[in-house]
């Protein structure tokens, strides 16, 4: 039996790229403002975990949650205001369409200031270079 090389080669090609396509359309819009690229989401097991996937190659991935007896609860619409350490601007100010936030940012230092329901969450991170870091904001159960 002879083994066509270029047929074996094609196949294995475009089962990768079809697989590739499949994971990319799974995946929210990226966004622009003020220089720095965003995606929000995570509805949904299939873009929650194309999204988490994808977050180990970005600087930032944010995770929204609220406690709960059993287990978290993903929450979104949360409000976001990124700054970055020493400024009064905010460099990113969005509301959140998913339990997850993927931000490519420069290495620095930054703080996020998050409100969900009308409850703040305030936390500082640093941002290395080449490294990807994950916050996991999570809002207790109101009694």
């Amino acid at each position: 039996m002879k083994i066509s090389w270029t047929g074996l080669f094609l196949a294995l090609y475009w089962s990768l790229t079809s697989a590739l396509a499949q994971t990319t359309s799974l995946l929210p819009e990226t966004k622009n403002i003020n220089g720095l690229m965003y995606m929000t989401g995570g509805i949904g097991s299939e873009e929650s975990e194309a999204m988490q996937e994808l977050g180990k190659k970005w600087p930032l991935l944010v995770e929204l949650s609220q406690d709960h007896p059993q287990r978290a609860l993903w929450i979104s619409d949360v409000q976001i205001k990124l700054s970055k350490k020493g400024s009064k601007t905010p460099s990113l100010e969005i509301v959140t369409e998913g339990p997850i936030l993927l931000i490519d940012l420069p290495p620095g230092e930054y703080t996020i200031d998050a409100v969900f329901e009308g409850r703040p969450l305030k936390r500082n991170i640093k941002i290395e270079a080449s490294k990807s870091n994950q916050l996991n904001l999570m809002w207790p159960i109101v009694k």
